[in-house]
């Protein structure tokens, strides 16, 4: 394997991230429907077989070169793929970050080695980010069918800058179900829109066209639990929740299978059709992230929850 990092520190954490990752490829390289499940992650025109060789060299550790860079050349993303060098970019917060323990690290890894694969066994890029489905597939996480649409409708291409050099990558943002990656400047609901034992977050992605929002519950969260867009920032115009001058253009409302999906008119009224949000919750169900795309939301750039 291959890997550069800026400090003992940088090259600890990410050789066990290395380490885990590579546990894990071994893990899953001898799964039955192997096949299978890399046609999902990758499509039906993906080289199968040579889709499964390249992932038995990855489980033995032939992997692609690895750096740690800036946070801030990748955008805030947390990793990216460089198809033109075949190597995988992670951002040096992640690893200052997994110093004390490595799932996110390790996730990330996977979705970039996921792109890698992508690359080498399709002539095209599949549909939506293969990188992501690639690495739930990997460590074992549920992937519903509306899960695995969402993330076939997410667009993860962008363009950095090093040295002065544009590059294409696809990039990895950590939609795990925590709240590791969001910061206070991301809290929605201060002062005197706070509720006790809730928080509320949310971000815009430039590089993405995305929206991306995050709640805490003190309590399982459950269906018709609702997020209120308002897309074109009037309270005058939109819908009114429960008479309260919201003026919403849009919302997300959780089905009762626990599916964010998004609608227009009131909670859970019209929905938008192809427009599913990405979503994952945590393991006791209180954390729940979502990405949106902005085009679905009629192409805004900012908008009030």
């Amino acid at each position: 394997m291959f890997f550069h990092s800026p400090d003992d520190t940088s090259e600890s954490s990410l050789q066990s991230g290395l380490l885990a990752a590579i546990n894990s490829l071994q893990s899953f390289v001898e799964r039955p429907d192997l096949g299978d499940v890399l046609r999902q992650a990758f499509g039906m025109n993906a080289d199968v077989t040579a889709a499964e060789k390249l992932l038995r060299s990855l489980a033995a550790g032939e992997l692609p070169r690895v750096d740690v860079v800036e946070s801030a050349v990748l955008n805030g993303a947390h990793g990216a793929f460089v198809a033109a060098s075949n190597s995988i970019l992670i951002s040096d917060k992640l690893v200052h970050d997994s110093s004390s323990g490595n799932a996110a690290l390790t996730a990330v890894l996977l979705e970039e080695i996921g792109h890698f694969i992508d690359a080498r066994v399709n002539s095209r890029d599949a549909p939506g980010d293969e990188g992501e489905i690639f690495a739930r597939f990997v460590q074992g996480l549920q992937l519903d069918p509306a899960t695995l649409q969402s993330l076939r409708w997410q667009n993860d291409h962008a363009t950095i800058s090093i040295g002065g050099q544009a590059l294409a990558v696809e990039q990895a943002t950590l939609l795990d179900g925590s709240l590791t990656d969001w910061t206070a400047a991301n809290r929605l609901d201060n002062g005197a829109s706070g509720v006790a034992g809730y928080e509320a977050y949310g971000r815009y992605d430039p590089v993405t066209g995305n929206f991306e929002f995050a709640l805490r519950s003190p309590v399982a969260i459950g269906a018709n639990t609702t997020f209120w867009l308002n897309t074109d920032r009037n309270l005058t115009t939109g819908f009114q929740v429960f008479g309260f001058a919201a003026g919403a253009e849009y919302n997300i409302n959780v089905d009762a299978t626990g599916t964010p999906l998004l609608y227009t008119g009131e909670a859970g009224q019209t929905p938008v059709t192809g427009a599913p949000v990405t979503f994952a919750y945590s393991a006791d169900r209180t954390v729940l992230e979502m990405t949106v795309s902005g085009a679905a939301l009629g192409g805004t750039q900012a908008l009030d929850v």
